[in-house]
């Protein structure tokens, strides 16, 4: 029987890993990857050596039903683009615990089609989306540990930065860490480094700069030092220092480079038989620097996090939470993200209920797309991404309800709804007889779901 996953988010576990779904690259991950039901089938799968717990796992997810705005088409051009949408991902999953090397690696790959049934502009028959991934950790439990994985993944989103369009990238991220425990396990050290390069790939039917001068790519590095102190037995205060390096380096223009930094306070963990929490206080600034010195010395870079999960009965979890942070990010100088959001899960018997709700408030510096020269009749366009170059705010909702049923503990089926909406003050550059074009955008997606697993 699943059971309910530990829903408090902790800035650093044993294995360190700072994903880069977590950055605003992806914060906007396609609805159609997203929406599965998961079969178990964890006492299956096929035995590795004679370790009857190193098992490789097959399985597969598959979705059927309806997007109103695949290609999340901003409102304001009153176009209706929605269509039938179908999707498989077939994956295999490895797992090989140990005391001295615990590894777990997974593979998918999802095949998608958009027919044309009811808008044949919609049409298309490889809606693809990639993820492999792999992770060691070394001398688990002991004094002195590491941790060393990657993962390379492949996406078709608007991303955070909207520009009224899908826009797809690969993105690889290598991760590497060191744990030390000393004494009783009271007192614990991590430092964990990772890097992220994020390339997106450019259209070749579209005359747009951004995509053409590369200005999306970004290699980020990242190096975060955290101290756990355990004071009750399931609760402890933390401290966590970042500092970090982010560069453009595949842009055909000059570009800033930022450096940024933060520091975070903290308490977690468990503080009633039923309720845990996790309340962090904290400053970040991305630290923009360009030609003419610092950039973002105005940036009011309070931080935090603060969730409460409570789990009233074994079949039950609830968590409610909110985040604030700041980072650097492509086309801008920097993001300031605001997010609110609860989460719930009950199970009733061999069926699953669940359900997200999520709004964020997003609030970019300047612009900053480099300088180039511009083309005739075009002057400005080159450089100037949306109408609004200065004081852009997108608020994003984001809702998903599910319903799983496990018919045997390796086959689940389920129904999905996933709601994706943006409402951003920014649009399109005007030209000359060309009015601006608002880039707000709703997107419903309904899926019928089914999920086996060997």
């Amino acid at each position: 029987m699943r059971t309910h996953p530990n829903f408090l988010t902790t800035t650093l576990a044993m294995v360190i890993a700072l994903s880069s779904s977590s950055r605003a690259q992806d914060a906007g991950a396609g609805m159609a990857q997203g929406g599965s039901v998961r079969a178990d089938g964890d006492a299956t799968g096929i035995a590795l050596g004679d370790d009857s717990r190193s098992r490789l796992h097959l399985g597969a997810d598959a979705g059927f039903g309806f997007d109103t705005n695949p290609y999340t088409t901003p409102l304001a051009t009153g176009d209706f683009t929605g269509d039938v949408a179908a999707r498989i991902r077939p994956y295999v999953e490895a797992s090989m615990p140990g005391s001295m090397i615990d590894f777990r690696g997974r593979a998918a790959f999802d095949y998608g089609a958009l027919p044309g049934v009811l808008t044949p502009s919609t049409r298309s028959f490889l809606l693809y989306q990639a993820n492999v991934s792999a992770d060691a950790e070394i001398r688990r439990g002991a004094p002195v540990s590491f941790v060393v994985g990657d993962t390379v993944s492949l996406h078709t989103d608007p991303g955070v930065v909207s520009l009224g369009s899908l826009l797809s990238r690969v993105n690889n991220q290598l991760r590497l860490g060191v744990g030390i425990t000393p004494g009783g396990g009271s007192l614990k050290f991590r430092l964990g480094v990772t890097s992220t390069l994020v390339h997106f790939f450019a259209d070749e039917s579209a005359d747009g700069f951004v995509l053409r001068d590369g200005l999306l790519d970004t290699l980020n590095n990242t190096a975060i030092l955290r101290a756990d102190y355990r004071f009750l037995p399931k609760t402890g205060a933390f401290v966590a220092l970042t500092g970090g390096w982010q560069v453009y380096p595949f842009a055909r223009r000059s570009l800033p480079q930022a450096f940024p930094v933060g520091v975070r306070l903290g308490l977690q963990g468990q503080v009633l038989a039923k309720l845990s929490t996790l309340l962090a206080v904290g400053y970040d600034n991305p630290l923009v620097f360009d030609e003419n010195g610092l950039q973002t010395g105005q940036v009011a870079g309070l931080s935090g996090q603060a969730e409460a999960q409570w789990a009233p009965t074994p079949a039950t979890a609830l968590a409610i939470g909110y985040r604030r942070n700041f980072e650097p990010v492509a086309l801008y100088q920097f993001l300031g993200q605001n997010r609110a959001y609860v989460r719930a899960s009950q199970l009733l018997g061999v069926t699953e209920l669940y359900g997200f709700l999520s709004w964020s408030l997003l609030e970019y510096g300047e612009e900053s797309t480099g300088v180039a020269e511009c083309g005739s009749g075009a002057a400005g366009q080159c450089d100037q991404l949306t109408d609004t170059p200065v004081g852009r705010v997108d608020h994003m909702v984001a809702a998903t309800v599910r319903a799983s049923y496990y018919v045997l503990p390796w086959l689940a089926i389920g129904l999905s709804n996933s709601l994706d909406w943006r409402v951003t003050n920014a649009g399109t550059v005007p030209t000359e007889g060309v009015d601006a074009l608002n880039l707000s955008y709703l997107r419903n997606e309904t899926l019928l779901l089914a999920s086996v697993r060997y």
